[in-house]
């Protein structure tokens, strides 16, 4: 009772009471998966001392890099995980990144049986989603891409696109224009890929994003927020591709 009274009482000091009910629920469901008071109360205590301030800081960061962005990633997130339809959800999920995390295209790739990509949901300009929706690549050709970005985390910043996703034979695309901006400016052949991971760490698909609506590289409290985002992505894709088939009538 007194670690769940502590965690209670580190999700009543997030900033807004939807963050609060989203990290609460989360906290208890991962108290309840420890045995052992001492364990139990060690738990409870890195919540209310490390993980509650570090959201809070994040989220003040958020709003100094983009106001309003932590609310609406909220937002976003309660929109997706109320979908229990596959299809359906995959394109809520694309369209939440739009909607909630400052981004002007995402395109959601899945991992399909035999491990290759699929490009299941694109947002962005018609010849974007022309190009890349329904495409497929390789495990190891984004396993390749990846390991070339940049560690942001779990997400991977790539510097270009166009000229290293090509060249490793995927398909890509890159908004037309030159660069014109200062330093911190995005260009045209970045890109900024998000994996998403099953509770057993694995790999359930990829997002790739472009055309930060800021005109800015993410600066870390927006880099935070997109990995929340794919991880609870990923959670609610895993919860319907493995939810038990319905009993028919017969």
């Amino acid at each position: 009772m007194i670690a769940r009274r502590i965690v209670d009482r580190a999700a009543s000091r997030l900033p807004d009471p939807a963050v609060q009910a989203r990290y609460r629920e989360e906290w208890q469901a991962d108290l309840d998966l420890i045995s052992g008071r001492p364990a139990r109360l060690g738990f409870a205590l890195t919540v209310l001392l490390v993980s509650a301030p570090r959201i809070r800081r994040q989220t003040a960061r958020a709003e100094r890099e983009v106001p309003g962005l932590s609310a609406a990633c909220d937002r976003a997130i309660g929109v997706f995980e109320d979908v229990d339809e596959l299809a359906a959800l995959q394109q809520a999920i694309a369209e939440g990144v739009v909607r909630g995390l400052g981004f002007g295209s995402v395109t959601l790739n899945l991992v399909r049986t035999g491990g290759d990509l699929e490009c299941v949901a694109a947002i962005g300009p018609p010849e974007m989603r022309a190009a890349l929706l329904g495409s497929t690549c390789e495990r190891a050709q984004i396993n390749g891409l990846m390991a070339r970005g940049e560690p942001w985390g779990t997400l991977r910043f790539v510097h270009d696109l166009d000229g290293e996703g090509t060249g490793m034979g995927i398909t890509v695309w890159t908004a037309d224009g030159s660069w014109s901006g200062g330093r911190g400016a995005w260009r045209p052949t970045y890109g900024l890929l998000a994996p998403m991971y099953s509770p057993t760490r694995q790999l359930l698909g990829v997002f790739s994003l472009d055309e930060p609506v800021s005109g800015r590289v993410p600066g870390p409290a927006q880099r935070a927020l997109v990995e929340t985002y794919a991880r609870r992505a990923a959670d609610r894709i895993f919860q319907v591709q493995n939810r038990p088939a319905e009993l028919s009538d017969d």
